[in-house]
Order: C-alpha cells, then sequence, then structure tokens
C-alpha cells in the first residue's frame, strides 16, 4: 500500500502513517460518549488477508450505505479488498464472518485523489447485498448558507479513542460527540469546537445537523492532522468533512437505482420516506416530493412529466400548473500540511474462522 501522512494511523500494523508519532488524548471519539442511538451508523471493514482497514458508514436507503470514498478505493485499501459491514454499538474482540452483513458491491467518485484529498470527491457508497431493516438517515441535499457557521453539529464514528493508540484496540465501539460547523466552502464542511473531534476509524462518518426538527447528514468525515489535535492547520478546520449536498447526485444515482422511492419528484406526500432520497416538503399547495433543478438547464434534469418550478422561492422539479390556472397539480501536490486522509484505522483482525 502507498505512504500517506496519518492515512490508516495504527503505525504497529503496517498502517500508512506519517514519520512523527500520533499524539495523546484519552476521551472517546475525542471527548464523546458511546452511542446506543444511531442504529443506522455502522462500521465497514476492508479485509485483505487478516489484515482490515476500518471505516464508519451510515444507512441512506435498504440497500445503500454512505461512507468516504477513502474507505473503498483500492488504491487506499487495496485492489484485493473484500467488504464487510458490522450493524451494533461495538464490535466483538474476535469477530467472526457471522458478525457481519454482506456486500454486493462498492463505489466511489473516481475524481477522489488520495494523494490530495483537499480536493474533495471523497465520496463513496456501499451496496449490501441484501436490504437491512434499520431506518435509514436522511442526508443534506439543499445548499447550505454561510448563515450555518456557527450552528451545532453531532458528529458519530467508530474510531480509536486516543490518538496514541496506535494498535487499534479501541476502536470498533459507536461513540458520538457534539461540534460545530466552524467552515464552509464548497466541497468541504469542516468541524471544530475546540473541545470534541474525530480520530482513526471515524472515516467516512456522518456529521448530523438539524433543519426544522429533522437531523440529516451535512458531511462525511474526510481528513484531519496527525495527532487528532482539537484545532485545525492551513485554513482547514480539525475535522473535514465531504460536503454532502454538493455530491448529491452521486448518492441520489445509486439510492434510486437500487430502492427507488414509492413516489417521484412533484408527488404528494406525508414523510420523507415516501421519497427518499428526496425531503417531503412543505408548500403552499401541500407535502409534495422535493427534486432541486436549475431552470435555466437544457436539456432539462427533471424526470418526464414534471418541470423546474418556483415553488416557495425554491426550483423544484413538480407537475406542471394545469392549464385551466388551477395551480400545481400535486401529483501531483503535496497533501495539505500535516492532513491526513482520515481517517480509517488499520486492525490486526483475530479470527475464530476466515470471511467467505
Amino acid at each position: 500500500m502507498k505512504r500517506f501522512i496519518g492515512l490508516f494511523a495504527v503505525g504497529a500494523l503496517a498502517a500508512c502513517t506519517g514519520s512523527a508519532p500520533v499524539g495523546s488524548l484519552d476521551q472517546p471519539i475525542i471527548n464523546g460518549v458511546t452511542d446506543s442511538n444511531d442504529p443506522a451508523v455502522v462500521l465497514s471493514l476492508a479485509l485483505v488477508g487478516q489484515q482490515a482497514s476500518l471505516c464508519t458508514a451510515e444507512v441512506v436507503s435498504p440497500h445503500v450505505l454512505l461512507t468516504a470514498a477513502h474507505c473503498v478505493s483500492p488504491d487506499t485499501v487495496g485492489s484485493t479488498a473484500t467488504f464487510h459491514v458490522f450493524f451494533g454499538q461495538q464490535l466483538p474482540a474476535q469477530p467472526t464472518a457471522s458478525d457481519f452483513v454482506g456486500v454486493k458491491e462498492v463505489h466511489y467518485d473516481t475524481a477522489f485523489d488520495s494523494m490530495n484529498p483537499q480536493n474533495g470527491h471523497d465520496v463513496g457508497v456501499i451496496i449490501l447485498a441484501a436490504p437491512t431493516t434499520v431506518t435509514p438517515v436522511p442526508y443534506n441535499r439543499t445548499p447550505l448558507p454561510q448563515t450555518m457557521v456557527g450552528q451545532a453539529a453531532r458528529l458519530v464514528g467508530y474510531g480509536i479513542t486516543s490518538a496514541s493508540d496506535t494498535t487499534g484496540s479501541t476502536a470498533g465501539t459507536r461513540r458520538q460527540a457534539p461540534s460545530a460547523l466552524a467552515k464552509l466552502d464548497n466541497l468541504f464542511v469542516g468541524l471544530q469546537d475546540g473541545a470534541h473531534g474525530i480520530c482513526e476509524g471515524d472515516s467516512g462518518g456522518p456529521a448530523f445537523m438539524t433543519f426544522s426538527g429533522t437531523e440529516r447528514i451535512v458531511g462525511v468525515t474526510s481528513f484531519g492532522f496527525n495527532g487528532c489535535p482539537l484545532t485545525g492547520q492551513g485554513g482547514f478546520a480539525a475535522g473535514n468533512d465531504t460536503r454532502i449536498d454538493t455530491y448529491a447526485d452521486f448518492i441520489d444515482g445509486f439510492v434510486l437505482a437500487n430502492d427507488p422511492p414509492a413516489k417521484g419528484p412533484g408527488a404528494s406526500c406525508s414523510s420523507d420516506a415516501e421519497c427518499a432520497p428526496r425531503a417531503c416538503v412543505d408548500t403552499s399547495v401541500g407535502k409534495i416530493c422535493e427534486q432541486s433543478c436549475d431552470p435555466a438547464a437544457m436539456p432539462s434534469t427533471c424526470p418526464d412529466g414534471t418541470q423546474c418550478t418556483d415553488v416557495e422561492g425554491s426550483n423544484i422539479c413538480a407537475t406542471p400548473p394545469k392549464k385551466d390556472g388551477g395551480g400545481c397539480d400535486i401529483a501531483g501536490h503535496a497533501p495539505v500540511g500535516g492532513a491526513s486522509l482520515l481517517f480509517a484505522c488499520v486492525l490486526l483482525l483475530v479470527l475464530r474462522r476466515r470471511f467467505a
């Protein structure tokens, strides 16, 4: 495997780390707590022989898990890796194949460059072999305004509890911590509050923010810095998450292909579940399944039977107004200084029996 600064930073296990030792912090996720309330946040392993790269992922539809590109890209986990997913709060000390569910395939944004994580595109999906019954969590598809900087966020992941844990012995337990949106650009949401943070093994894990009373994924953990500091460097926050609304079309394609929604854009609805991955939004004409669009796009990006329509000041795909006027029918550079492709955690698994 290639060597990257901080990538898979569990140096004692042939991990890809920088030359500097990781720092010393002794709290979960970094000052977080054990999390028993997020069943849709799961652990993923990319297994090569008896060595595995541990990441975090989240259920966004019955077959589709959202994660980071570097958690599934052969450039980072190995071209012969097989993938396995654990649903549970804590990975057993000696996991066996029966503890995991099967994976059909993985995909990632091929524009992702593992040597230049600051260039973005660190988004991937894991497609389960069979659908899960765990309720999916919604992901944000609406552009985030700069006015959200400073607002509360929440981090979840299976990473190590101390940057000095070079064996990965504390990884494998789902933990959460509060944070805040500290920085926002077109590619990343920067998470930092000075007291909590992410560490190795949290890669691909969600950053949640609340919209109208509903938590949505606004980012997935992409990169941070050696030693898991609580403050950032070089204009980046301590934790840098791939901004999900920027890559919503990529994610939508896999969700729609594997788990088509009950109702399409512009249709009347009563809940997000009927429209997923789209949202069921309130408008002056009732609740409809939303799909954002660009009215200037040629050809239209809206599905057949709908058109890009201004509803409540937002351009969404909706059924065209009736002709009788009855209104809307509701139907090669160096990595960022010290930056690490965070935070997959390489573990040497002692298995009772080999994975199939």
